[in-house]
C-alpha cells in the first residue's frame, strides 16, 4: 500500500506497509492511515474482500461489524507532512507533556500516539511486522507540529474507541487453538498496559516550572521528579533513574518510589528574591500492591519507597542534606498524609503496607540511608527520622458512604498526638511536635499561623468534619501539611497514584499558601469560598503543574478529581465556580 501525503513542498510517497498475520493490509490500519490527518491517500482496492477483511473481526467475541481504526482516530489539519524515519518516533520524548490545552486537539493526538505506539510495541515483541502503526504514529506526530484547537466532542468520543479497537488488534495476533476468546483479551490487555508502561517509564521526566498570577502577584511553582533531583549529575538515589520516571502504573515496583516529585510554590519578595510559601513531597502509594499481599517482596518493596521519600524530603531541606553527607546524624520530621480510602479497592491493605513501612524505618536509631553526593559517589548518610503518619479519604467513598473511618482514625489519632500532644482540646496549648517547635519562640507572625492551623485541625477533628465533604474535601489533609511545613517538618502526601487526590492536595495547599501571602489569612474549614478565592484556585488548579504531572504518568493531563456522579458527587464543581476551568482540569483523564 502506497500514501500520498500532501506536504508544503508537493507530493511525498510514504513506503508500503502489511501487517504481519493478514495477507493483505489490514482493514482498520489501512483505513487508518488512508484517513488519519484527513490527508490526500492513494490506496491499492483490495483483491479479495475476505482477505482485506479486519483482524479485529476474526476475534471471536468480536465478530460483529464496528466502526473502523480510523474512526477512532481524530483527523489532523490538512497539509500534514510525514515524518522520515523507518523507525517509531514518541512525540513524548520530543516535546513536554501538556505543552497545550488539556481539550486541545493536540493533547489528544499526543495520546493517541501513545496508545499507537503501544500497539506497535506489543505487535513487535509478538514478532508481528508493527510496520502500518508506526506510520500511524509518526502522521500523528506530524499533525502535533500543526495549528493547535479545541478537540470536538465527537473527536473525544471517538477516540474512546481506540482503545477498544488496539485491544482487539493484539488480541487477534494472539488467536491460538484451545485458547477462548475471553483469555485472549485478558492477555491482550496484560500485554499492552505493560507495553504503556514500559513506553511512560522509557520517557525523560523533566523538572516542571509553572506560573500565574493573583491580584498582580506573580507567584513560581517549580515540581522536580525523582530523576531530577541531583547534587552533581547523578540524582541522588543509590538505584538510579536515569533520567526516566516510574509512573503510577508500576504497581509491582519495589526498587523506586512511583511518581515521586518534590513540589513548592514561590512568590517574589520585597528584596527581590524568591521567598519559598510552600514546598513538599508527593508521591504514590509506597505499597507494590500488584504484589501478592503475602509476598515478602511486597513488604520491603514498601520500604524501599519509603527509603526514597526520605531520601526526596531531605532533598527538599538541602540545610539538612549537606550535614548528613557531611557525616552528621541529622534530625528529620515528616508528616505524611495519606488520601487512601480502606475497604474499597484494596486501599485498606495499601494503607496498612504504608504504615508498616513508615514504622520499620522510625525503628531504625539511626535510619542509614546510602546517596548519592555531588562528587559521584555513594555516601552512607544517618538520619533520626520520626512519621506522624495521617490518613483522610477525600474520594466519594470515604465521604459520602463513609468507607474506611474506623481504620484511618486509629492511625490519625496516633499522628495527632505526635503533632499536637495528648491533649486534643481547643482550649488547651498545643503539645507535640507543634509545641516543641512553640517553645523556640519563632517570628510572631509565624506563630500565629502555627497557632491558628492547630485550633482549625482540633475543629475538625473534635467535629469528626473530615469524614464528611462540608464543602472541602481536603480540609483536614491541607491543614496537616501545611502545619508541618510552618513548623519545619516535611510535608509528604499521596494517595494510590500520586496524580489525581495528591494533585488537589497540591492544588489546595498552593491556594491557601498564595492566600497566606497576600494577608487574606487563613479561611475557617468548610467556608464557602469567595470569588476572589475561586479565581486563585482556578489559577493553582490550571497553571500549578499537576496538568504536567498527570500527563508524564499517562500520556494526557486531566484529573480524575474532577468528574460528576449524579446524587454523590463531592463539591468540587461548586468549589471551582467555573465550567470551563473545571473541564480543562478534566482534561482527557475519562480517556486514561
Amino acid at each position: 500500500m502506497s500514501i500520498l501525503l500532501t506536504t508544503s513542498q508537493g507530493v511525498a510517497t510514504a513506503p508500503s506497509t502489511q501487517v504481519s498475520g493478514a495477507s493483505k493490509p489490514v482493514g482498520r490500519v489501512a483505513a487508518a492511515v488512508e484517513h488519519c490527518g484527513n490527508v490526500a491517500t492513494q490506496l491499492s482496492p483490495p483483491q479479495n474482500t475476505d482477505e482485506y477483511r479486519s483482524p479485529f473481526q476474526r476475534v471471536g467475541a468480536f465478530r460483529g461489524e464496528r466502526p473502523n481504526l480510523a474512526q477512532a482516530l481524530v483527523k489532523a489539519p490538512e497539509k500534514v507532512g510525514c515524518v522520515p524515519s523507518d523507525e517509531m518516533v514518541l512525540l513524548s520524548g520530543q516535546a513536554k507533556p501538556a505543552s497545550a490545552s488539556p481539550i486541545s486537539i493536540q493533547t489528544l493526538f499526543a495520546l493517541q500516539q501513545t496508545r499507537v505506539d503501544t500497539a506497535a510495541l506489543v505487535l513487535g515483541q509478538l514478532g508481528k511486522d508493527p510496520t502500518a502503526l508506526k506510520h500511524i504514529s509518526e502522521q500523528l506526530q506530524a499533525s502535533c507540529l500543526k495549528d493547535d484547537r479545541a478537540a470536538t466532542k465527537a473527536e473525544l468520543k471517538a477516540a474512546k474507541c481506540l482503545d477498544k479497537d488496539i485491544i482487539e488488534l493484539v488480541a487477534s495476533h494472539l488467536q491460538r487453538p484451545g485458547i477462548t476468546s475471553k483469555a485472549v483479551m485478558r492477555e491482550a490487555m496484560a500485554a499492552i498496559l505493560s507495553a504503556r508502561q514500559a513506553l511512560i517509564n522509557g520517557n525523560v521526566w523533566n523538572k516542571v516550572e509553572t506560573s500565574f498570577e493573583h491580584n498582580n502577584q506573580r507567584y513560581a511553582c517549580t515540581m522536580i521528579p525523582a530523576a531530577q533531583m541531583k547534587l552533581g549529575d547523578k540524582d541522588i538515589f543509590p538505584v538510579s533513574y536515569r533520567g526516566h520516571g516510574v509512573s503510577s502504573s508500576s504497581t509491582r515496583e519495589i526498587a523506586h518510589a512511583t511518581n515521586l516529585w518534590t513540589s513548592e510554590i514561590r512568590a517574589q519578595g520585597h528584596n527581590g528574591q524568591e521567598l519559598t510559601l510552600f514546598k513538599g513531597v508527593r508521591h504514590g502509594t509506597l505499597s507494590p500492591y500488584g504484589l501478592e499481599k503475602a509476598d515478602e517482596q511486597r513488604h520491603a518493596g514498601a520500604q524501599n519507597r519509603a527509603r526514597e521519600v526520605v531520601a526526596a524530603a531531605l532533598f527538599a531541606r538541602p540545610e539538612l542534606l549537606r550535614l548528613a553527607l557531611a557525616g552528621d546524624v541529622v534530625p528529620l520530621q515528616l508528616v505524611s498524609t495519606s488520601l487512601l480510602t480502606g475497604g474499597f479497592g484494596g486501599e485498606g491493605d495499601m494503607l496498612n503496607d504504608q504504615i508498616g513501612a513508615w514504622k520499620a524505618l522510625c525503628q531504625a536509631r539511626p535510619l542509614v540511608l546510602s546517596l548519592m553526593g555531588g562528587d559521584g559517589k555513594q555516601h552512607t548518610v544517618r538520619v533520626n527520622l520520626e512519621v506522624a503518619a495521617f490518613n483522610f479519604g477525600v474520594n466519594e467513598f470515604a465521604l459520602k458512604f463513609h468507607f474506611g473511618h474506623t481504620q484511618a482514625d486509629c492511625h490519625n489519632t496516633i499522628a495527632l498526638h505526635q503533632l499536637l500532644g495528648e491533649d486534643l482540646r481547643r482550649s488547651v496549648s498545643p503539645g507535640g511536635w507543634v509545641g516543641e517547635y512553640l517553645n523556640r519562640d519563632p517570628k510572631p507572625a509565624n506563630a500565629k499561623r502555627v497557632e491558628l492551623l492547630s485550633d482549625q485541625l482540633k475543629a475538625v477533628w473534635a467535629a469528626k468534619a473530615h469524614n464528611r465533604d462540608g464543602k472541602e474535601p481536603y480540609k483536614a489533609a491541607q491543614r496537616a501539611a501545611m502545619l508541618a511545613f510552618e513548623i519545619g517538618a516535611v510535608p509528604c502526601w499521596n494517595c494510590k497514584s500520586g496524580k489525581d487526590r495528591t494533585g488537589m492536595l497540591d492544588v489546595e495547599l498552593k491556594r491557601e499558601a498564595v492566600a497566606l501571602h497576600q494577608n487574606r489569612g487563613l479561611i475557617a474549614p468548610g467556608s464557602r469560598l469567595t470569588k476572589d478565592q475561586q479565581r486563585l484556585l482556578q489559577q493553582a488548579l490550571l497553571h500549578g503543574g499537576n496538568s504536567e504531572v498527570q500527563a508524564y504518568n499517562t500520556g494526557a493531563p486531566g484529573n480524575k478529581v474532577m468528574k460528576d456522579v449524579p446524587a454523590f458527587g463531592l463539591s468540587y464543581r461548586s468549589r471551582v465556580g467555573d465550567d470551563e476551568v473545571w473541564n480543562k482540569a478534566q482534561g482527557l483523564s475519562r480517556l486514561v
